[in-house]
């Protein structure tokens, strides 16, 4: 898990930061779990640096992971040439 949490790691001499794509379980308020997730990331970013051993602990960035619904509209224009 912590790979793939890993995996946006991007990094430069002016920013080093973590984008860390989200979706709550069932897809709802997304939002909210966005704003409660950055209103924490200080505690979160505190926690991972007691578990990870890094020369540098990254800010850690938010964002809605819209994979999912990438991913069903695909499918759906797959079944309708299908038909």
């Amino acid at each position: 898990m912590i790979r793939k949490f890993f995996k946006y790691f991007f990094s430069n001499k002016f920013f080093k930061g973590l984008i860390t794509y989200v979706l709550p379980l069932g897809g709802k308020d997304a939002e909210e779990t966005i704003n409660v997730l950055k209103e924490y990331s200080f505690l979160i970013r505190k926690i991972l640096s007691q578990k990870v051993v890094m020369k540098f602990l990254p800010k850690l960035l938010f964002r809605k992971d819209e994979s999912f619904e990438y991913a069903e509209k695909i499918e759906n224009l797959i079944k309708q040439t299908n038909k």
